[in-house]
């Protein structure tokens, strides 16, 4: 029902439109037909010779030739005018040929003109040339000829003016936003120059009339009107009409300035749609401006469109990097935890080592003497052999020197014991020292893990930093600087990492000394003991004296070679108490550099967590612009809520 009350409405209103075409160019002809013939009439200079008065001179003008030539040409340039504008008709009723309805108009005034022109200088031409151009009317042909020729003209303009101010509002529903290429209007381009012109001829030629018929009549005869009168009546009827098409050219271009200034006003507001379009009515300067205009708002529109979605990302990213700086402050604040207890587990490792290495001088001092009472053992036991050589005269001396041999014997086997026992020390010590190389290298693999992921946000950061734009170039040198500082982390663990290595590897090889030490004592204390049975049997040979002299030159050579065996195994001992020594040394410079790269680390995770806090508070001031930006365009309707 409503589609239909409307479709009624469109109708009513279209024709409604016609029937003022039709009346406004019947109007139009007709006025202009009357001053024209009332002009030519009342100063006329035959008809003021021949005595006429001002009534019987209006009475001459309107002839019957003169209505039929009205008539045919008001009906003609009606039909051509409905004609021509049966398009935009058709699409106001049915929404039909709109490519055709935008340029309906367009060639309507030159059709006008075409039409008025031929109509008027036809017809006068064909009114003389009856009358063999004789001047029927005591007007030569030439002013009929411009007197209708201006009023015409002036009539086109009229019609061409109505029109255009009338289509005005259907015009608008074309929704034309823009001019497509070879759209031109050349009357609406040229309206004024048009208007100027067409009212200067009219008003010359009139007014060039006027001078002709007062030069022309004898002022004694009676006009039946002053000529004052006669001039100020002429003036007042040329210049309403002038006025009128002045008025008509410039009331479309006053219409389509306050439309526009309306919505810059809206925008100069802040509280504008930029979805919408002024209408382009005509393909003239004004409809360029237009169209220019829309393009202007169209490229705002988008714009704005693109500034919406940006400000939205740009508070995204504000989120998503302040969540980042505080994950990113979160792992630093773990990592330093993490590198305070490494640094407790070093400083105590340290103490750990410096322990092992007193111990291994001390245990390096008694190898020492030990070794040198080995020497003195070796000696004795060559003393000994030069004894056994000697035994039969020095007897009782012999019998003295195998104790003494005796004593040095259980003196050795109390000094092995004794290294057995500090070996067993280092063994427990290098043990703990293995356990502790190893719960460093655990954390070291968990600092290595927050490095990494320290390296893996920062990244995320640097990428939503490139999402923000020039927003967040400053944004995206932090997360830079977060991440050198995450690959400076994780190099320091991986130095830390070989350098346990190295401290892994010596302890193990301290163990393995260790265990070839205890094997050496092992076997020193076995040799003790066979020295110390072979002094026993010495002992007994010299008691026995004669009856084991020569079983005991025989043992000699046994005991001179053992005493040898003795000697060297002293000094292998002592070779390896040297080598627990410098690798304890080593183990403490390892120390040292674990304790100093630490050090940095614990710089750099001091850096970082700085770093991140600078981070969370431009985070936060990125947010507050982003909202900022936000509300700023926030005013601004772009269409995408429709979307």
């Amino acid at each position: 029902m409503e589609n239909q009350s409307g479709d009624a409405a469109v109708h009513r209103q279209v024709a409604v439109i016609r029937w003022q075409i039709a009346a406004v160019t019947a109007a139009a002809l007709g006025v202009f037909l009357f001053a024209s013939e009332v002009l030519a009439s009342v100063f006329n200079i035959r008809f003021v010779q021949e005595g006429l008065d001002l009534p019987q001179r209006l009475l001459q003008s309107f002839k019957p030739m003169v209505l039929l030539l009205y008539l045919v040409c008001t009906a003609c340039i009606i039909a051509i005018v409905l004609y021509i504008l049966r398009p935009l008709f058709v699409y106001i009723r049915r929404g039909d040929q709109y490519d055709r309805a935008r340029s309906a108009s367009v060639r309507l005034p030159v059709w006008i003109y075409l039409i008025t022109l031929v109509f008027w200088v036809g017809g006068v031409t064909a009114y003389y040339a009856i009358y063999s151009f004789a001047t029927p009317g005591g007007i030569s042909f030439g002013w009929v000829l411009n007197h209708k020729l201006s009023a015409g003209i002036m009539c086109a303009l009229y019609i061409s003016l109505f029109i255009k101010v009338r289509l005005f509002r259907i015009k608008q529903r074309l929704g034309v936003t823009a001019i497509r290429p070879g759209e031109a209007d050349v009357f609406s381009r040229n309206t004024s120059l048009v208007t100027a012109l067409s009212i200067v001829y009219f008003l010359g030629v009139n007014i060039g009339y006027l001078a002709y018929f007062f030069s022309g009549i004898d002022p004694q005869q009676s006009l039946g009107f002053t000529p004052l009168t006669g001039i100020v009546f002429s003036g007042l009827l040329l210049g309403c009409l002038s006025l009128g098409a002045s008025i008509l050219s410039s009331s479309e271009l006053h219409a389509q300035l306050v439309r526009m200034s309306g919505m810059l006003q809206h925008l100069a507001t802040g509280d504008a749609d930029l979805t919408r379009r002024m209408v382009v009515t005509n393909f003239d300067q004004l409809g360029e401006l237009v169209a220019r205009f829309n393009g202007f708002m169209e490229r705002m529109q988008r714009d704005f469109h693109q500034l919406k979605q940006t400000a939205r990302q740009v508070a995204a990213a504000a989120a998503n990097l302040a969540e980042a700086s505080v994950q990113l402050q979160q792992d630093a604040t773990q990592q330093d935890h993490g590198v305070q207890k490494i640094r407790d587990a070093i400083h105590e490792f340290t103490g750990l080592m410096q322990a092992i290495q007193d111990d291994a001088l001390n245990h390096r001092q008694v190898i020492q003497s030990h070794t040198r009472t080995g020497e003195a053992q070796a000696e004795g036991v060559r003393e000994l052999a030069d004894a056994a050589r000697q035994l039969l005269e020095r007897g009782r001396e012999g019998v003295a020197q195998s104790d003494a041999g005796a004593e040095i014997i259980e003196q050795a086997i109390q000094a092995a014991a004794e290294l057995n026992t500090a070996l067993s020390s280092i063994a427990g010590v290098v043990h703990h020292t293995d356990e502790l190389a190893q719960q460093i290298g655990g954390l070291l693999q968990t600092i290595d893990g927050i490095a990494q992921q320290t390296n893996l946000i920062a990244v995320n950061s640097s990428i939503e930093a490139a999402h923000a734009g020039s927003y967040g170039k400053g944004f995206a040198i932090l997360a830079g600087e977060v991440r050198k500082l995450a690959t400076q982390t994780g190099d320091a663990v991986r130095q830390i990492g070989d350098l346990m290595d190295q401290i892994h590897h010596g302890v193990q090889e301290t163990a393995r000394v260790a265990a070839g030490a205890d094997e050496t004592a092992r076997i020193s204390k076995q040799l003790s003991a066979r020295s110390q049975e072979g002094l026993e049997t010495i002992r007994m040979v010299l008691e026995h004296h004669i009856s084991g002299l020569e079983d005991m030159q025989r043992n000699n050579a046994g005991q001179e070679q053992r005493a040898s065996e003795f000697e060297q195994d002293v000094h292998r001992i002592a070779d390896l108490a040297d080598h627990i020594m410098q690798r304890a040394e080593q183990q403490s410079r390892g120390t040292r550099d674990i304790s100093a790269a630490v050090e940095d680390i614990q710089l750099t995770n001091s850096r970082s967590v700085q770093g991140c806090q600078e981070l969370h508070e431009l985070a936060s001031s990125l947010n507050s612009l982003g909202a900022q930006l936000e509300r700023m365009v926030g005013g601004f309707a772009t269409g995408e809520d429709r979307e």
